[in-house]
Formats: C-alpha cells, structure tokens, sequence
C-alpha cells in the first residue's frame, strides 16, 4: 500500500477584540501572506494548501526550495507564504505580483503537525513549538555547512513569537505597522476548533489591500466554479 500524508483540517483562527497577558498563552506575530500546510510527503515532493484546503499553485520556486531545506522524512507543517520588503514587512500585494516570479517570498513556519511517521496532532503547542524551532534550526545549519547551489536559506522562517505578555508586544507591532498578533494556548492539540485568537491592528495600513485582493481573488474563484457547471 502506498504511503500518504493524512489529509489536515487547519485551525480556525477566531477574531479577539484586544490582547491580553497570560502565561498559558503563545503570543505568535501575525504575518501578511496566504495561510497554507505545507507538506513533504513519501516522494519527496513539497505541497501546499490554503486554509480551504484548496492546492496553492502559485510558487513553484519556493516549493523546490523546501524541498532541499526540510528534511528527508515526511513532515507537514503549518504557516504563512509572504514576501518581505527591505524593512522587513511582509505585502500581501508584493506576494500577489511576484507569485510567478523569484521575488524575496519566503515560507514563515508556526506549527509542525507531522515528521516521519509520527502524527504531532495530539501533543500539546508547547511540545510542538520546540519541535518545530529544532527541525528548522537543523535544516537551516545543516544547509549553511552543506550549501546546496540556488537554494536560498531566507526561504524558511520560524515565526516570532512570545509568552505570557502580549500587550507590550502588540504595541511594538502596531508601531512597527504589522497586522496583529494571534494568541494560541500552550496546552493545545492541534483541532479545527483549538484555542487560537487573532487580535489585529486597528490601524493596519495594508488593511484596505486586503480587502480589495481578497474580494478579487473570490469572486474569480466563484466565476471559475460557475463556468465549471
């Protein structure tokens, strides 16, 4: 029988009005970009997935790049395909215009649901977390020691990230113009449903490109799916 990676239902992500302290809580930065699962599954071969659970075609570059970065095992992992700019900040609009071009895109990592062949769903954040910040700080390591040619180590992050104290921190982000924060309890498995809380920045200046990129990109889905009956 052949060896498939489980399908993934992605944490619903709910809105929170303001950010909170707690020591329970992982304060993770939220980063601009389209939420995907990205997969290395039995052949090699590197895949993503939106939130939908739609498959995310748009960058094959970045998609052989992880496949050299991550490990051999099977993994899947959870995060946010964005493209930076010199400041650092992720534009959804940059990624919008360079997804079929080499531009500074890169795969920002938050969660691992899966390395080899043991399913990490069921352990709790805090135990994944240091999972995830290991393997990505292997596979990066092992890469500068052993440099593979066109393979650039900027295109897999971890996310910033904190705990017990958010609201300094969502200061800092909102100052730094970044869209918010999402809270995540540490003792979570990961599930449709887990605990997990976006609080966002009232004053985001990419906030009406969202808007306008989003609503675009729907309603040509909904044209593709009428066209399709």
């Amino acid at each position: 029988m052949k060896n498939i990676l489980p399908p993934i239902d992605p944490v619903i992500v709910r809105p929170k009005r303001a950010p909170f302290d707690s020591l329970d809580y992982q304060f993770d930065l939220k980063y601009d970009g389209f939420r995907a699962i990205a997969s290395k599954d039995y052949d090699g071969k590197c895949r993503f997935m939106s939130k939908q659970k739609r498959s995310l075609m748009d960058f094959p570059l970045l998609q052989r790049q992880l496949e050299a970065i991550l490990p051999p095992e099977p993994i899947i992992l959870d995060g946010e395909i964005c493209s930076f700019n010199e400041k650092g900040q992720p534009v959804l609009a940059d990624l919008i215009r360079k997804s079929n071009a080499t531009g500074n895109i890169c795969y920002v990592a938050f969660d691992i649901l899966w390395l080899g062949t043991h399913d990490l769903r069921k352990k709790p954040l805090e135990k994944r977390r240091g999972i995830l910040e290991s393997i990505v700080d292997l596979s990066l390591r092992k890469l500068r020691d052993t440099p593979i040619e066109g393979v650039n180590e900027n295109k897999l992050r971890l996310c910033v990230s904190t705990r017990g104290t958010s609201k300094i921190f969502f200061a800092r982000l909102c100052e730094l113009d970044f869209e918010g924060l999402v809270a995540k309890r540490l003792s979570s498995t990961y599930s449709r449903g887990a605990p997990w809380f976006k609080i966002k920045n009232p004053a985001y200046s990419q906030e009406g490109d969202r808007k306008r990129i989003f609503s675009a990109r729907n309603k040509k889905r909904t044209k593709v799916c009428d066209n399709g009956r």
